[in-house]
């Protein structure tokens, strides 16, 4: 009986630490909007191409590929900004060597958003077309 009661007060650990872990990368999105307005302008892109995508009826392959270059941008995003703001926080003053490391940064949130736009050109072409 004493391990059973072990083993359910260890999952119940468990479980209370994972949830703690959601409620912060919660937060951390939650700040990302109210204080990125990139963020905020993925996300309003982000509505138009789910209404479009609704209007014109793309099939579950089609929203699944969406879906994935939603999260691809954002994540691109979030870690930009991680980047950036490690960046100010080691490196209050500009600098070349912090200039470039944000610069190459935004650079792989461009090439995210470059690759989201292909995609949802082919995919929503066929349906306009």
């Amino acid at each position: 009986m004493k391990v059973f009661v072990m083993k359910h007060q260890i999952r119940k650990n468990f479980l209370k630490k994972r949830l703690k872990a959601f409620s912060y990368a919660g937060t951390g999105l939650k700040k990302a909007f109210a204080r990125e307005a990139p963020f905020k302008i993925h996300l309003s892109v982000m509505a138009l191409v789910c209404l479009s995508g609704f209007l014109v009826g793309l099939t579950i392959n089609e929203w699944g590929l969406i879906i994935f270059c939603f999260c691809l941008v954002l994540s691109s995003e979030l870690f930009n900004t991680c980047i950036e703001k490690i960046c100010d926080f080691i490196h209050p003053q500009p600098g070349d060597a912090m200039a470039y490391i944000k610069d190459v940064a935004a650079g792989a949130v461009l090439i995210c958003v470059i690759a989201a736009i292909i995609i949802g050109s082919l995919i929503f072409g066929k349906h306009v077309i």
